[in-house]
């Protein structure tokens, strides 16, 4: 069962670099607690009644990464929903009103703690604070969508068009976890047997499936191959997409992010024309509408989905630890890459001392897993 052996090892590999682009604990403790300061000082006014602030994008997901640079600014995507009707405001005096709580946020932080109160800027659709310590909120102003779309649909304002535009993060979250439930359900449940709870003490940020996974090493790889501003880096809306329409669920987790690498570009479609990557929550929005006006970014796209899909398979055939680590390093991060070889070997060996290394069916190392680890080293080589 020598291909059973590799795939197994390969899981537990990726797994392991997976958590190394994990956002750290001690960071992660730290945003959460900006945006529910943020959220109490929400609702200690009675003025600002119905207003709400919750993350989006990949804080909610699940697939936010850790900087390629250390000293790079960790970027969290919030929106502020005031629960008010379309026809009571315009966009600009929604985008006002929330610059002034923002500021008195501020205002009340640098009287409280100066030394890490945040600043306040504005964009085209959102505000940011960004604080001292080495992270920003992107605060996006948002009214509930009064029309006939879902519950959690939401308008937004942009100063660079006329109309309200139409968002559904939370919807679009729900999306993505139904696309891998049955990993995560899985999942969830073996973090709750390896540490001894029940299933519902398991926060389900903790959960990560292999389409979690692969976005995060599909972003990773972007990040390293568009290292710096550029208009042509592709985004992550984009990659997140794409990837939850390919994702299989696999018989290992290298299957199932082999099988999202290679089948990321079949999710593209051309309506009368146009290159189409639909918003699956609301398809009349087509998250690849600038590649009309930049069709040189679409081809760049391409390039580089296929150059991942080629790193990822190279990695795949390599014949040992070292070949491995090297091979995903040069696409995925050198310092993760090695880091990743590290624990694997350390885990392996303490644990294979023991008796008790065993592999989950979906690659993940501990002592839940369904089979022993046999004792050799990687491939056996």
């Amino acid at each position: 069962m020598i291909v059973s052996d590799r795939k197994a090892q390969l899981s537990v590999f990726l797994d392991l670099l997976g958590a190394e682009l994990d956002v750290p604990e001690h960071v992660d403790r730290e945003l959460r607690a900006a945006y529910d300061d943020l959220a109490e000082f929400l609702r200690e006014d009675p003025l600002r009644a119905g207003a709400e602030v919750y993350p989006q994008g990949s804080r909610r997901i699940g697939t936010m990464i850790r900087p390629v640079k250390e000293d790079d600014d960790y970027d969290v995507d919030l929106v502020f929903r005031r629960n008010i009707l379309k026809t009571s405001t315009t966009q600009q005096r929604l985008k006002e009103w929330v610059g002034e709580q923002l500021r008195a946020f501020v205002e009340l932080k640098r009287k409280r703690r100066p030394a890490t109160a945040p600043t306040l800027s504005e964009g085209s659709r959102c505000w940011t604070l960004t604080y001292p310590s080495g992270f920003h909120l992107d605060v996006l102003p948002a009214i509930p969508n009064d029309g006939p779309s879902p519950t959690d649909s939401i308008l937004i304002t942009d100063r660079e068009v006329r109309l309200w535009q139409v968002s559904n993060p939370r919807g679009y979250a729900n999306w993505f976890r139904a696309r891998s439930e049955r990993s995560f359900l899985a999942e969830r449940a073996r973090l709750a047997k390896s540490r001894g709870v029940e299933i519902e003490a398991i926060p389900e940020d903790d959960v990560k499936t292999p389409l979690h996974r692969a976005v995060q090493l599909l972003k990773r790889h972007r990040d390293i191959r568009f290292d710096g501003p550029s208009d042509d880096k592709p985004a992550s809306i984009l990659i997140t997409t794409l990837a939850g329409l390919a994702y299989a669920h696999g018989d290992s987790l290298y299957a199932a992010i082999g099988h999202v690498f290679g089948h990321l570009l079949e999710g593209i479609e051309e309506h009368d024309g146009v290159i189409w990557v639909g918003n699956p929550v609301d398809p009349e929005e087509n998250f690849a509408d600038r590649w009309r006006a930049h069709p040189e970014r679409a081809q760049s796209f391409l390039r580089w989905a296929r150059d991942a899909k080629a790193d990822f398979e190279r990695a795949g055939l390599a014949p040992g630890l070292d070949e491995v680590a090297k091979s995903l390093g040069a696409a995925f991060g050198v310092g993760a890459a090695k880091r990743a070889a590290v624990r694997l070997g350390e885990a392996a060996r303490t644990q294979r001392e023991r008796g008790s290394l065993r592999i989950s069916s979906s690659g993940t190392l501990g002592r839940s897993g369904s089979r022993p680890v046999k004792d050799h080293t990687f491939y056996g080589s």
